[in-house]
């Protein structure tokens, strides 16, 4: 029982400690974005935010989302889509909407995929499988760990093996 009562505090501290650090981030980001002289600037400030808010109930991550869109509508960039996408995902994850989630999620796959952008491309697979594993999709969950895995096996990345491998044990625990 001490074991995870150590564990509980652990966490709990960690994430006090990020949500600081996180809150002068998001200020800083802020400024960066209110302060930018061109809209490619704009741009990327806004998705640093997106980034920075992920996973948060922050309620202007769907302002900073909309105002991305539009600023891609107007200069594309289809790494910059995909990551975006991958934003609206995580956003509507947080929010309990799988379906819209999963549908971002799957548009995100893809545009990485064509922008050749691989390490953006795991990164949302690795969402998507989290998502099955919430949504008690174990199965996709894990076939979903198990094609990132192979994928770190073959460019032979030990840290995203590790990672991955964690993962995947982490579903098939479940």
């Amino acid at each position: 029982m001490k074991k995870y009562n150590f564990l509980i505090l652990f966490v709990f501290f960690f994430l006090t400690y990020s949500n600081i650090f996180s809150q002068s981030e998001i200020d800083s980001l802020k400024n960066i974005f209110e302060t930018a002289k061109t809209s490619i600037e704009k741009l990327d400030a806004l998705l640093n935010l997106a980034q920075a808010l992920k996973n948060t109930n922050n309620s202007e991550i769907i302002k900073f989302l909309d105002q991305a869109d539009a600023l891609l509508k107007k200069n594309p960039d289809l790494a910059k889509s995909a990551k975006l996408d991958r934003y609206y995902a995580n956003y509507y994850s947080y929010k309990s909407d799988y379906k819209k989630a999963t549908e971002y999620f799957l548009q995100s796959i893809q545009k990485a995929e064509d922008a050749e952008d691989y390490e953006l491309r795991n990164r949302a697979i690795n969402d998507l499988a989290i998502l099955n594993v919430r949504t008690k999709n174990y199965k996709k969950g894990i076939e979903l760990f198990q094609k990132l895995l192979d994928y770190s096996k073959e460019t032979e990345n030990e840290e995203d093996v590790t990672f991955y491998s964690l993962n995947l044990a982490m579903a098939n625990a479940e």
